[in-house]
Parts: C-alpha cells; structure tokens; sequence
C-alpha cells in the first residue's frame, strides 16, 4: 500500500466555481489547502506568508517544498490550484 503524501492539481478558469470547491476541500482538513500556490502575483506580494520576490531569490523545487512544508494538512496532503486563461 502507497502511503506517500497525495500532490494534486485543480486547473481551473476564472468565475467557474473553483473557489467554492477549494473551500469544501479546505473543509475536509483532509487534501491540503488549495489555492493559486502557483500564481506569480500572489506568491510575490507575500500572501502566503513568505514574500518572494528579486532580493531572495528561489528556485521552483525549493518554493514547492516550502509550500508543501508549510501549506499541507497533517497527513501531508497538498493541493494547489491553476487558473488558466
């Protein structure tokens, strides 16, 4: 039996619903936190917690750790959401 952390994706377009499924999810306490982890404005301006802009810089697998470190629920699910277009 598989007992690694579960990592996984909602790709979404805007105005679809996707907030409100994030925050069922969220609810469960069971697959993570999802939201726009991946989303170069948000993850900029600090929302996370961490700012992450030119003075400290950090490369794409060192960020995914840190939100997987930070942002996943005890059981080590994460969920990150992708908004295209």
């Amino acid at each position: 039996m598989n007992t690694a952390p579960k990592r996984f994706v909602i790709c979404t377009t805007a105005r679809s619903g996707s907030n409100l499924v994030c925050d069922y999810i969220a609810i469960t306490a069971r697959l993570g936190k999802p939201t726009e982890f991946l989303n170069p404005d948000i993850v900029r301006r600090g929302a996370y917690g961490r700012r992450f802009d030119a003075p400290e810089p950090i490369s794409l697998t060192d960020y995914v750790k840190w939100v997987a470190t930070t942002h996943a629920t005890p059981n080590g699910e994460l969920c990150e959401t992708c908004v295209i277009g």
